[in-house]
C-alpha cells in the first residue's frame, strides 16, 4: 500500500529509532504529502528535525501539528520543552497553559510547568506546580523527582538524601549523570565519579538508538 500515509509514518518512526533522521524526515515527510493533517507525522517530523538541529523546522511542524489536533499526546509538552530549550519561556507557558486547560492530570504537562518555573527562576511557584503534580505519579518514583527538583534549585545537599534514595531506580543517562554529579557535589567523589561514567555510556547508547535525549529530564 505505497500511498498508505500511516505506513510512510510508521517507517519514519522505526527509521528514527536507529538514528537516522535524515532518512526518516523524508518518510515523514511522504507521509503528511498523502495526509496533510497527519497530525502525529507532524509532531514526529518536529522531533527528527529536533535531532538534526534543525531548530527552527521542528518548531515549525509542532505548531503545525498542534493547529490540526490540539488534544495530540504529549504534544504540548513537547513544545513547550522545545521553547524553554529556545530560552522563549512566554512561548513555553502559553502552551503548558493549553495542554492544561484540555488535560488537567497529564503528568507531562505536570512536570515540564515544574521545570519551566524553575527556569525562570519563581521557585515558590515551582514547589506549588510540584505539589499537585506529585499526587499524579507512583509513589516510588517521587524520590528520584524531588531530587531533580533540587539538583535543578542549584542546592546538591538537599538532594542528596533523594538521590540515595532513588539512585537503584533511575534508569535513563540523565538519571545517572544527575545522581553521579550530586554525589561528587557532596563529597562522595569516587562513587560520583563511577556513575558519570555509567551515565557516559548510557547517554552514547541512547543516542546511538535515536532516543530523544533531551525528552523531559534533560534540562541543559
Amino acid at each position: 500500500a505505497p500511498a498508505a500515509p500511516d505506513g510512510w509514518a510508521a517507517l519514519g518512526v522505526a527509521t528514527a529509532a536507529f538514528g537516522r533522521h535524515a532518512e526518516a524526515v523524508a518518510q515523514f515527510r511522504r507521509a503528511i504529502d498523502l495526509d496533510p493533517r497527519h497530525a502525529s507525522a507532524m509532531m514526529d517530523l518536529a522531533r527528527s528535525y529536533l535531532a538534526l538541529t534543525r531548530y527552527e523546522e521542528a518548531v515549525v511542524w509542532t505548531e503545525r501539528a498542534l493547529r490540526i489536533d490540539p488534544t495530540l499526546p504529549g504534544g504540548h509538552a513537547r513544545a513547550a520543552l522545545r521553547y524553554r530549550l529556545f530560552d522563549l519561556p512566554d512561548e513555553a507557558r502559553r502552551h503548558l497553559d493549553a495542554g492544561l486547560r484540555l488535560m488537567p492530570t497529564d503528568t507531562y504537562l505536570r512536570w515540564e510547568s515544574v521545570l519551566l518555573a524553575l527556569w525562570v527562576g519563581d521557585t515558590a511557584d515551582a514547589r506549588r506546580r510540584l505539589a499537585e503534580y506529585l499526587p499524579l505519579v507512583p509513589p516510588a518514583e517521587h524520590p528520584r523527582l524531588l531530587a531533580w527538583f533540587e539538583f535543578l534549585r542549584g542546592d546538591a545537599r538537599s538532594a542528596r538524601p533523594y538521590v540515595d534514595q532513588a539512585v537503584g531506580t533511575g534508569s535513563s543517562g540523565n538519571d545517572l549523570r544527575m545522581y553521579g554529579t550530586t554525589y561528587a557535589r557532596t563529597g562522595a567523589r569516587a562513587r560520583g565519579d563511577s556513575l558519570l561514567r555509567r551515565a557516559l555510556g548510557r547517554l552514547r547508547a541512547e543516542a546511538r538508538s535515536g532516543r530523544d535525549i533531551r525528552g523531559a529530564a534533560e534540562f541543559g
